[in-house]
């Protein structure tokens, strides 16, 4: 599994969530708000889809 990379906007740690309906990865200052975006059960292997979102940076090759 991948390391989730710090926040790309304020530099804090981040943290995979998940609860009984969609997974995501969210930064852990409650002031900055960043987050992968939402994976739900039905995407397949939702932690791998949040950490591989949140680590995606612009200008990464596609």
């Amino acid at each position: 599994m991948s390391e989730i990379l710090n926040c790309p906007f304020c530099g804090h740690e981040a943290e995979f969530i998940q609860d009984t309906c969609e997974a995501y990865v969210e930064c852990t200052n409650g002031d900055c708000g960043a987050c992968s975006g939402n994976f739900g059960y039905h995407s397949g292997d939702q932690k791998a889809q949040a950490i591989a979102a949140w680590n995606t940076r612009t200008g990464d090759a596609k």
